[in-house]
């Protein structure tokens, strides 16, 4: 019996030590990336839509050094996976994730100068904010380069556009 009582606690010790997390199962890498984003879509100093549009930046389940870029279909139509270290993000030519092989959407995205400045925008409220800064060139307008720029999203509906 004392022998079955020592199995017992040898293989719980064993199965509670096999369990140990090294992360936070509440964050991912990207965390302090990861965001919603007010902003504005441009190209040679001209704002291309007339209000700010919400675009996202999120977690990948492929590797911990990228992140998911997604307009949502408010500006070009564009999502893409981006390499990202600190509070930079680029792609070489990535492919888009909403090409189905139409022209309704390019086909490959490239993103240089991406950017996540804490702290560095305010809210419609004033509230400070992060922002984030983008140039994007598009495989169908490949002479073209795009700008997204704007502020974090509060989720507040004052904040909201």
């Amino acid at each position: 019996m004392k022998k079955i009582f020592l199995i017992t606690i040898a293989a719980t010790a064993i199965m509670f030590s096999a369990c140990k997390k090294d992360f936070d199962p509440g964050t991912t890498p990207v965390s302090g990336i990861a965001n919603e984003w007010w902003a504005t879509f441009s190209s040679g100093g001209q704002d291309l839509i007339g209000h700010p549009v919400k675009i996202s930046t999120y977690n990948s389940a492929n590797r911990a050094d990228s992140i998911w870029v997604d307009d949502l279909k408010n500006g070009y139509g564009f999502k893409v996976l981006a390499h990202w270290t600190g509070n930079t993000f680029e792609t070489a030519t990535s492919a888009n994730q909403y090409y189905v092989g139409t022209p309704a959407f390019p086909a490959t995205v490239k993103i240089t100068n991406g950017k996540i400045l804490p702290k560095a925008g305010k809210s419609t409220t004033g509230i400070a904010v992060d922002s984030i800064y983008l140039e994007a060139v598009f495989s169908d307008d490949p002479t073209t380069k795009y700008i997204y720029s704007g502020t974090a999203r509060t989720n507040w509906p004052a904040d909201d556009h």
